[in-house]
């Protein structure tokens, strides 16, 4: 069974964990910043596949750039967001980056973890087999609004 961790960024706990009948562990990392509000508004800005690959810039930011959060995906730690929680203002950056394996950021709601929430950002898979790519693959969104939001790695 998957189990994945809930915190928001604001660091808080949202209730332990959930299970997925899938096989594999999953993760996932909430952003908020205390709203009791659900989802939160996000804009991808670039996804990138790592090595040669050029960057895929898909949109521009809306809105000033805040400060630039970043998000390790996978790795030495596991299966796992490090951090695990960050604190994100409306106008920040969140760039994660894909460490070893085949990993996914997908937005979801607290409801369904790992299953993507309708109009949410979604990485699509970015392999980084044994951290052979380098540099790694990366994905970046900008934070639209303070409301709490879940990321996941989807099923």
């Amino acid at each position: 069974m998957d189990t994945m961790a809930k915190n928001d960024m604001a660091g808080n706990n949202m209730g332990g964990n959930s299970m997925n009948s899938d096989m594999g562990q999953k993760n996932a990392m909430d952003m908020s910043s205390g709203s009791k509000a659900v989802g939160v508004s996000v804009k991808v800005i670039s996804s990138y596949k790592g090595g040669n690959a050029p960057v895929e810039q898909v949109s521009q930011p809306t809105m000033a750039q805040g400060t630039m959060h970043k998000v390790t995906v996978g790795g030495d730690p596991g299966l796992v967001f490090s951090p695990a929680t960050i604190v994100a203002a409306q106008g920040d950056m969140v760039e994660f980056t894909f460490m070893s394996q085949n990993h996914t950021l997908t937005q979801s709601t607290f409801a369904k973890p790992c299953v993507k929430m309708q109009d949410g950002a979604d990485s699509g898979f970015l392999p980084n087999p044994n951290n052979t790519i380098s540099p790694p693959p990366t994905f970046m969104i900008q934070v639209g609004d303070t409301k709490p939001a879940s990321t996941a790695e989807k099923a």
